[in-house]
């Protein structure tokens, strides 16, 4: 599997990722949902509502919102971003809650290390996915 996204949206997520700082970003990816491939077409950042370093979530009525404004536009979830304070590898706390959204990729990024990398849950199994920016 291949995440496809543009070096301006790794750049607005990294820069999210910094601001927030203290705590872990993230925000919601949507686009397109290939058989080999998501392609990322817009970033929606949103609020840690848990306020913490360790660990996101989102408030689940915006996830809602988002969801819909999406289909409106034709475009699917196809991945959630965090920020890590260590490094780019998903969490036990993450693992769990990538289980309830198997076949969508997690980007992570690491502010320690300053790596990015995508991972997701199919067939009931942690896979790395490639990661692939474009101008």
């Amino acid at each position: 599997m291949l995440l496809r996204i543009k070096q301006s949206q790794i750049r607005q997520l990294k820069d999210e990722a910094y601001r927030s700082n203290q705590i872990e970003a993230c925000a919601l990816l949507f686009g397109k949902s290939l058989k080999t491939a998501y392609l990322v077409k817009k970033v929606v950042i949103a609020t840690n509502i848990l306020n913490s370093i360790v660990e996101f979530a989102i408030n689940p009525q915006f996830v809602v919102d988002e969801l819909n404004k999406a289909e409106t536009g034709g475009l699917d979830l196809v991945g959630f971003f965090h920020s890590h304070p260590a490094r780019a590898y998903p969490s036990i706390v993450d693992l769990k809650n990538m289980r309830l959204w198997p076949n969508t990729s997690w980007l992570i990024f690491s502010l320690t290390e300053e790596q990015i990398a995508a991972y997701m849950i199919r067939n009931n199994k942690l896979e790395k996915i490639e990661l692939k920016t474009e101008s």
